[in-house]
């Protein structure tokens, strides 16, 4: 399996690498994503889309990983970025606590972006 848990920065795409110990048909597969995911194969000169279909291919053995082959592209749907608003406790109190951008309570901030009482706040 393979996980990328943030969207890659500047154009969006993430080289994939991949090893193969024998000669077969192996099968590329989008299980979760948030937006469109695309696989260029550069030995077959095609684009897939990964949200719609399953991606097959025949691979000899690799001698280590073939780094070169496979590209992923994401496109995200719409412009929004993720929005906390505010935290509220069950009172209703506004919660004074620290959360990073994937909504993780933080103890103590190190240098970045962080949300405190629905704002976001940088720490150098």
């Amino acid at each position: 399996g393979y996980a990328i848990n943030e969207r890659p920065m500047d154009d969006g795409r993430v080289q994939l690498a991949y090893y193969a110990g024998q000669e077969a048909t192996y099968t590329i597969k989008a299980q979760r994503a948030d937006g469109q995911v695309y696989l260029y194969d550069a030995e077959e000169d095609q684009t897939i889309d990964l949200t719609k279909e399953d991606y097959s291919f025949q691979s000899d053995a690799t001698n280590g990983y073939n780094k070169s082959r496979f590209m992923l592209s994401f496109k995200t749907i719409g412009n929004e970025a993720t929005d906390i608003i505010s935290v509220e406790d069950e009172e209703g109190t506004v919660d004074n606590s620290i959360y990073d951008l994937q909504g993780r309570k933080v103890e103590v901030p190190q240098k970045g972006i962080f949300i405190q009482k629905g704002r976001k706040v940088v720490y150098e």
